[in-house]
């Protein structure tokens, strides 16, 4: 069923982000504060949130046809990404370059460094007994791969 009356759509400019909100600036300099990033409450656990790029245009609605409550409806150039269900997060940061992929009892930055210890300190059997540890070749080269992951992941 369509709502009774048009509910307020307009094109702002992105002034500020703080948190799970924005300032917006409208064509004729009008700036309103405290627009949330998503229709739901601010603060809610499970979340999708793009966060928009100061000085980016985004698409600001109320779904209640107040001014008083107003939220982003679509962003042209997201800085940041979240995503959040059950305890499991993933957050895009472009402004860092960096991804975190993270539940309640790990992280992808945690797995690739328990992996690189684990080669560090791999030993294996051979006639003469246990090896004596990676060669300097492999060290360089597992080096180079952690450098490389952290470089990515946050």
């Amino acid at each position: 069923m369509l709502p009774a009356m048009p509910l307020p759509i307009f094109i702002c400019e992105v002034v500020a982000v703080a948190g799970e909100t924005c300032t917006v600036k409208l064509e004729g300099g009008l700036e309103l504060d405290g627009v949330r990033l998503r229709p739901s409450p601010v603060g809610a656990a499970e979340k999708a949130i793009s966060y928009p790029k100061e000085g980016s245009n985004v698409l600001v609605g109320s779904l209640t046809g107040s001014l008083e409550d107003l939220c982003v409806l679509a962003v042209d150039t997201a800085e940041k990404l979240e995503y959040s269900f059950g305890d499991l997060k993933v957050v895009i940061d472009g402004k860092t370059g960096k991804v975190k992929v993270a539940n309640n009892s790990t992280s992808a930055m945690q797995l690739f460094a328990d992996l690189v210890a684990i080669i560090r300190g791999l030993k294996v059997n051979t006639p003469a007994g246990p090896s004596a540890g990676i060669l300097p070749d492999t060290e360089a080269a597992l080096q180079k791969f952690e450098t490389a992951f952290k470089t990515l992941f946050n």
